[in-house]
């Protein structure tokens, strides 16, 4: 039988009140489908970036789940320019910046292809094959 712990250094009251609200959320799997569908439930733990201020929900695979308003959401990083943010976020950029995007982007936010819109989906796919 092992013991484990949980490191709250740098953690404020603050901070820890939003952590014990997001994995009252994990736990009760309000999250949205995308989070829901993706996340690995291994090794899972409470983060905290002191930097930005921002609590988080991180995994063995280095995943991170945000909050949402009353859900946690998929927070998805892009390999080639490090673009970070939900896919709505990502999205709402690459409509308004195409051209910050590389291929290796959009092929990562192909994978998420099914919790796009149809305009959305148009306009991934139209910016993979002009970068291809």
């Amino acid at each position: 039988m092992a013991v484990h712990y949980i490191k709250l250094e740098g953690f404020g009251i603050a901070e820890i009140r939003e952590g014990a609200d997001m994995l009252r959320m994990y736990l009760m799997d309000d999250m949205t489908s995308i989070a829901n569908d993706y996340f690995v439930d291994e090794d899972v733990q409470l983060g905290f970036n002191d930097g930005s201020g921002i609590v988080f929900i991180t995994n063995s695979e280095y995943q991170v789940l945000v909050r949402a308003g009353n859900e946690l959401d998929l927070f998805i990083v892009l390999p080639w320019t490090g673009k970070e943010g939900s896919l709505d976020d990502l999205l709402s950029d690459l409509k308004y910046n195409a051209d910050d995007f590389e291929y290796d982007d959009l092929d990562e936010l192909s994978n998420y292809i099914d919790y796009m819109s149809e305009s959305d989906k148009k306009l991934v796919l139209k910016e993979l094959e002009s970068k291809s």
